[in-house]
């Protein structure tokens, strides 16, 4: 018992359910005891557990994506019993019948034994002998792909085992693609080290790095990594696997024969026969499927398909690129160089793209802007027409007696007199004919001297 107490909880009717409900149930009246999500009355957690700390933490906006501001001091601590997985002794007891029927001569029958896949094995001098059970008869007999293999001169040199396990990890994954992406907690699971670096500084250090540093000095292929963070914390790494350009010495060990086993790598190509892996690159390079450029990239040490390479960065861009870099002296990494050239244009040319189109953009905005301008000005302008068209045919047959009472009733106003003396002498010269010729302030007399008119019912 865990928790020092049984459980308050009972087996009743096949069903899981509380001896209080069952009191309630019965008597009707509501007793103490434990309640849904307690743990029980006179039931304690050990003091002994071990303690496993997780930081739930959200440190983003969800909308925005703003970095939070931590308050410390305020955190809120919650508990859990949680139990974990071990290992443990799996004991089969056979049972033994007797027959009922003549089928079988045997007296005492007894159920089969558990499958063993390897039954017997003995090594005796310097060879290994299995005795392999049926099951595994498809995974070996005829075996021709789904592995992994590589010369033990390869890992002969590295000191640390999980840089052995790098250089598998990136054997393995070198053929389908130059970079392979794995999550930092599924990392430590492989190599079996949950629980031994808490801190990810330990872990690059020991691990990562070390192992960058060993392969890149003894072995055909290296590495370099990526840290991808969510949020402040380290939780995936990204692989960049590079090949080496010097010759590395992949003699062949003897092996004792296995005439039951067909082996033929189709993983990432090594070399054979004691041959070098720049001969394997021109081997694979000269197949009919890829084309003069896709063969070039294979021989300069391309991992993957060219071909696709080509067509998605496009075959102009990849060739002018290339020409470039063989004209430069001291490249290390062409094929690296080259992927970073090519996405440094395309980028390039994606942001000249949109500088462009932004530019368009306000361009059309700007012109947009000016033709609505226009057209606004062009509707006030027939507005005004249309207005003084309609004030000339209401107004102008009264200028003769608007005239008539400008000479009888002179302004007291200077300003209003200078404007309706000019008006009177242009009226006598007939050069103001219409009501729309006269200017503005003897307009704004001509309306009050009308309005005044009508009230007097003077004009009809």
């Amino acid at each position: 018992m865990l928790f020092g107490v049984k459980s308050e909880k009972v087996i009743f009717s096949g069903k899981e359910i509380n001896n209080n409900a069952v009191q309630e149930k019965e008597t009707g009246k509501k007793t103490r005891g434990a309640k849904k999500g307690h743990i029980g009355k006179g039931r304690k957690i050990p003091a002994d557990l071990p303690i496993v700390e997780e930081i739930l933490q959200e440190n983003k906006c969800p909308k925005c994506g703003k970095e939070r501001m931590q308050l410390d001091g305020l955190e809120s601590v919650s508990w859990q019993v949680c139990m974990k997985k071990q290992y443990y002794l799996k004991k089969f007891i056979r049972i033994t019948y007797g027959p009922t029927c003549d089928c079988d001569r045997r007296k005492i029958l007894m159920a089969p034994p558990p499958v063993q896949l390897i039954p017997t094995g003995e090594y005796k001098d310097g060879e290994l002998f299995l005795r392999i059970n049926r099951e595994m008869r498809p995974f070996i007999l005829g075996l021709k792909k789904n592995f992994t293999q590589y010369h033990i001169e390869n890992i002969k040199p590295l000191k640390s085992g999980y840089s052995i396990r790098i250089f598998e990890m990136l054997k393995m994954n070198a053929w389908k693609s130059e970079t392979y992406r794995i999550k930092l907690d599924e990392l430590k699971k492989m190599f079996g080290i949950e629980d031994k670096y808490k801190l990810y500084t330990d872990f690059k250090k020991d691990v990562i790095e070390r192992a960058k540093t060993e392969l890149k000095e003894h072995c055909e292929i290296y590495f370099e990594y990526l840290e991808i963070k969510h949020g402040n914390k380290v939780a995936e790494i990204e692989f960049t696997i590079l090949r080496q350009r010097k010759e590395f010495s992949t003699k062949e060990i003897p092996v004792a024969p296995m005439d039951f086993i067909d082996v033929e790598p189709i993983s990432a190509p090594d070399s054979k026969d004691g041959g070098s892996y720049q001969g394997e690159l021109f081997d694979m390079a000269s197949q009919p499927q890829y084309s003069e450029l896709g063969q070039k990239l294979i021989k300069m040490g391309f991992m993957g398909d060219p071909e696709t390479f080509i067509q998605e960065e496009g075959r102009e861009l990849v060739e002018i690129t290339l020409k470039a870099i063989e004209a430069t002296s001291g490249v290390n990494n062409p094929i690296g160089l080259l992927r970073e050239r090519v996405k440094a244009i395309k980028l390039q040319t994606v942001l000249l793209m949109q500088e462009h189109e932004a530019k368009r953009k306000r361009e059309e905005a700007d012109l947009k802007f000016a033709r609505e301008k226009e057209l606004v000005a062009e509707t006030r302008v027939q507005e005004a027409r249309k207005r003084e068209m309609e004030d000339d045919a209401k107004y102008s047959g009264y200028l003769a007696d608007f005239y008539d009472y400008c000479k009888e009733s002179p302004s007291n106003d200077f300003i209003k007199a200078d404007f309706i003396n000019d008006f009177k002498q242009k009226y006598e010269l007939r050069e103001i004919t219409r009501f729309s010729e006269i200017g503005g302030i003897v307009q704004g007399c001509f309306y009050k001297w009308f309005e005044r008119q009508n009230n007097l019912t003077v004009f009809p």
